[in-house]
């Protein structure tokens, strides 16, 4: 199998929640991701509850969830390298905004364990979401019915256009919706939900 053909391989494993391909990606690319991270949030000045593994967590969670519902269509592994970094980026710069957005006052931090992060609306902070299929398993579950038809049809490597076709519905308007139930269901999961 040459390389290009194992790493579409990987992809569908990953899409379909098979924690073993999860795991593989996660351990390829888990270092870089990290070194990005520590760059931002250590040379940004960003200190604070949020930690590195929050982030790393957050932007596999993400990548997981997005991949899916086939949102991404990824050629190479570098391609997939220079999209967590942007997807790390984009996370990073959620966080700054949000603190600058809560005025928050860093030096009146409770000093709590900053790994220790309150759980939004009951769901487990990125840290504790687990990756592959029970990721999978909580992102379907918080989709509508029409949301998840979509979310099972791009899983499983459904083209737009013959979605499209089925449902009677413009490409577009389809892809937005799930585009739309994707940032919802991320937010919902604790793992941001801005565009990566």
């Amino acid at each position: 199998m040459s390389q290009a053909d194992a790493f579409q391989d990987l992809l569908t494993r990953a899409r379909a929640g098979d924690p073993g391909a999860a795991e593989e990606i996660f351990r390829r690319y888990q270092g870089p991701v990290r070194r990005a991270i520590r760059f931002r949030v250590l040379g940004g000045g960003l200190r604070g509850p949020v930690t590195e593994s929050d982030l790393c967590q957050s932007v596999f969670g993400s990548l997981f969830l997005r991949l899916a519902a086939g949102e991404y269509e990824l050629a190479r592994p570098e391609d997939l390298q220079h999209l967590l970094m942007r997807m790390a980026g984009h996370k990073h710069l959620d966080l700054v905004r949000q603190n600058a957005a809560a005025r928050r006052d860093r030096r009146r931090e409770d000093g709590g364990d900053p790994d220790r992060q309150p759980d939004p609306g009951g769901v487990a902070n990125p840290e504790r979401v687990a990756i592959g299929r029970e990721l999978l398993a909580e992102a379907r579950g918080r989709l509508t019915d029409g949301e998840r038809a979509l979310f099972d049809r791009r899983a499983v490597g459904g083209a737009w256009a013959e979605i499209a076709a089925d449902l009677g519905e413009p490409e577009p308007a389809l892809r937005q919706r799930l585009a739309r139930a994707v940032r919802r269901v991320e937010a919902d999961l604790g793992l941001g939900g801005g565009d990566d």
